[in-house]
């Protein structure tokens, strides 16, 4: 929900923030998105996955992450004083500090609830955090005219009230207390899954996000603005891939090792595939006319970014699915060689593109950059599972995803349209179940 409302906010940001101003916000964004996973050691994901396998340890599960957590914390209070300096966002500090603490804490108490299969509490968390970020957003951006600070203090404040509601929902405090330390075995079990996640979280940091630097050292904090600006129209399909990778982690961990797990991750596969290649594809075909309806002065032009972010998107999600058969087998191990090939690469060419292309060259390693990390997977994958993820129909859907891109950069809407009825058609299975499952709602 956070999401949708950041893509509905658009307007709000783009008519109170300069394009500087918005870049300046979404660099102390992507470096805290960096930072949380990176000194956290990623213990949510640990959190996560342990209380899917034994409810029972919930309080020491909890205590370690909690512990970490706050370690976190306070080293970053630390490293800040450097960063900042570095990235000249000095007077930034406290904001940025709180910022990790808030997004560090709510990782770890969503991942908590998700792992306790406490759904009501996820969904009534996203609902209460999108209305206090809706509402401090108006306040402090709109009214009160804080800017950047206001940009960030919305963030901060929705992401604490998320916390408090979780800890009272699920009674945290009466379960950590009293309070009887860590136990090192679950400790140690728990790094053991985590560490070799983070070059995993890294890494994906690096193919999203490092291109904002860069950006930023050759064109300046605006044409990062613009780039950041036009990564929010993806987020329409990128936050369907989310809610459907939760809760896919869930049943991929339940289903992994059993007869039928082979012939369950193929179907699920082949439908999220589609889902993903129709609803990019729609971004794609409309980027210009959304672009027109939320980008305000300076910002429309950024519209020539999205159809290759769009593209980016769909690679992304089917990488991740295929990254959760090696979390579902506990060989998260073998996510690295994957993710750190991608990240390297990412890095190279952004590099070498950036400095003649601008947000295009960044748009283009990142794609490149998933497409190898997906290709990698798939390869990696058969060493788990025996199976074959992928046929024709989904080759050909990327390609031509790819090719509506290009197209609609063009602005050839004749052609464009040809394109994307095809990849509809390819991936029409996914639609006419979909229909079908309504029609059967409708009889009952």
């Amino acid at each position: 929900m956070s999401k949708i409302l950041s893509v509905i906010l658009i307007p709000v940001y783009t008519s109170q923030l300069t394009t500087e101003e918005y870049g300046v916000a979404d660099l102390i964004s992507v470096t805290v998105d960096l930072l949380y996973p990176l000194l956290t050691m990623t213990i949510y994901e640990a959190a996560l996955r342990f209380l899917l396998k034994d409810k029972n340890d919930k309080k020491e599960i909890l205590t370690v992450g909690l512990v970490i957590t706050a370690g976190a914390c306070g080293l970053v209070c630390i490293l800040a004083v450097f960063i900042t300096d570095i990235i000249h966002i000095e007077k930034y500090y406290i904001l940025f500090c709180l910022y990790f603490a808030s997004v560090a804490l709510k990782s770890l108490f969503t991942y908590y609830s998700k792992g306790l299969e406490e759904i009501n509490t996820l969904m009534l968390g996203g609902v209460i955090n999108t209305v206090t970020f809706l509402l401090s957003n108006i306040l402090l951006i709109v009214v009160m005219k804080l800017g950047v600070k206001g940009y960030l203090v919305s963030f901060i404040l929705a992401n604490f009230v998320t916390c408090f509601f979780i800890l009272f929902r699920l009674n945290i405090r009466k379960i950590l207390f009293p309070f009887s330390g860590i136990k090192m075995p679950i400790l140690k079990e728990m790094l053991r899954y985590s560490i070799p996640l983070m070059p995993n979280s890294m890494s994906w940091w690096i193919s999203n996000s490092s291109d904002r630097y860069i950006l930023n050292y050759y064109h300046g904090a605006a044409v990062g603005g613009l780039y950041a600006t036009a990564y929010k129209i993806p987020t329409f399909v990128s936050m369907f891939s989310d809610i459907f990778i939760s809760a896919w982690q869930i049943s991929a961990v339940e289903k992994f090792g059993s007869k039928e797990s082979i012939s369950f991750y193929r179907t699920v596969y082949r439908m999220y595939s589609s889902v993903l290649c129709i609803c990019s594809a729609t971004i794609i075909i409309t980027s210009k006319i959304i672009s027109f309806l939320l980008f305000q002065k300076d910002f429309f032009i950024a519209w020539k970014f999205v159809p290759f972010l769009a593209v980016a998107v769909v690679f992304s999600g089917i990488g991740t699915f295929v990254g959760s058969i090696f979390t579902s087998s506990m060989k998260t191990g073998f996510l690295f060689f994957s993710t750190v090939t991608a990240a390297v690469l990412n890095i190279i060419l952004n590099i070498c593109l950036i400095p003649q292309f601008n947000g295009y060259g960044a748009a283009f390693a990142t794609i490149i950059s998933y497409v190898v990390n997906w290709i990698m997977r798939i390869q990696m994958s058969k060493r788990i599972i025996n199976m074959r993820l992928i046929c024709m129909k989904e080759i050909f859907s990327y390609i031509l995803i790819i090719v509506l891109a290009f197209i609609c950069i063009g602005e050839y809407f004749s052609p464009a349209t040809v394109v994307y009825v095809l990849i509809v058609f390819l991936n029409r299975g996914v639609l006419v179940d979909a229909f079908q499952m309504f029609r059967k709602k409708m009889r009952v």
